[in-house]
């Protein structure tokens, strides 16, 4: 794999005032071969819902589970389309929180999250989405932009979660053909920063700084660049424009 990566996910100072853990959740996953791809490169970003009592363990469970079946599918010798596999690792989580909390006498409610995954491979990508936060891709020619963008409600601060009963007629997933040069997932806490809603395009600056942290690392994992982006998300500055929960994680492509 030839990906720098990086990723941080900070606590919203408003959680932090009353006491509450961080609410958002990610992970990355380098997959097995999918489609004779050597290998693939997983992301899912999840945000537990500020009023649900179990929102943490929620996120949790939402990235756990979609990176477990989606390598459960990439060991077999034949495999869905990506996106199909998306969905169907989406319809796996949900079910994981279902019987998580029927084990516990729960709602599923308790356990609202929402999903945001991409999944690269050679020569594709595909990428799904439940609720709010960006998922944004950089192509071959630099052209930089959200694969979706979030449903609008009637109502602010209202969005639909992997448990909601709505979830999977609100889901928007989506495949195509390329070779990305880089990627931005972010939760919503850090959303009204990263992009403008009005016109439903990033703000490019934003998202090149985060490119530029990358710039010097060689390709894997890197935790000195993890920790810059951390320490940015628990600025005065951030937390001036947001009291939520922010989580990013980034990657940038070697030739």
């Amino acid at each position: 794999m030839r990906w720098c990566l990086a990723s941080a996910s900070s606590t919203g100072t408003s959680h932090i005032a009353s006491g509450v853990e961080c609410q958002d959740s990610s992970v990355y996953s380098i997959i097995g071969s999918i489609h004779g791809d050597a290998k693939s490169l997983l992301l899912v970003v999840s945000d537990g819902a500020g009023s649900a009592s179990q929102s943490s363990r929620g996120s949790r469970l939402v990235c756990t589970s979609i990176v477990e079946c989606v390598e459960y599918w990439a060991s077999k010798s034949v495999t869905p389309d990506l996106s199909g596999l998306l969905l169907h690792s989406a319809g796996h989580a949900r079910q994981v929180l279902r019987k998580t909390a029927n084990a516990e006498s729960r709602s599923i409610s308790d356990f609202a999250a929402t999903c945001l995954c991409l999944l690269i491979t050679e020569d594709s990508l595909a990428a799904l989405q439940v609720g709010d936060g960006l998922i944004i891709v950089e192509n071959s020619s630099g052209s930089l932009g959200p694969v979706f963008w979030p449903r609008r409600y009637e109502y602010a601060n209202t969005t639909t979660f992997l448990t909601s009963k709505n979830w999977f007629q609100d889901l928007q997933y989506l495949q195509w053909t390329g070779h990305p040069k880089s990627f931005f997932l972010c939760s919503d806490g850090i959303q009204s920063i990263s992009a403008y809603s009005q016109s439903m395009s990033v703000v490019p600056s934003f998202i090149d700084a985060f490119k530029t942290v990358l710039a010097g690392e060689s390709p894997g994992y890197s935790d000195q660049a993890s920790q810059r982006i951390m320490s940015f998300l628990d600025s005065d500055n951030v937390n001036s424009r947001t009291d939520d929960d922010k989580t990013i994680i980034v990657g940038i492509k070697r030739q």
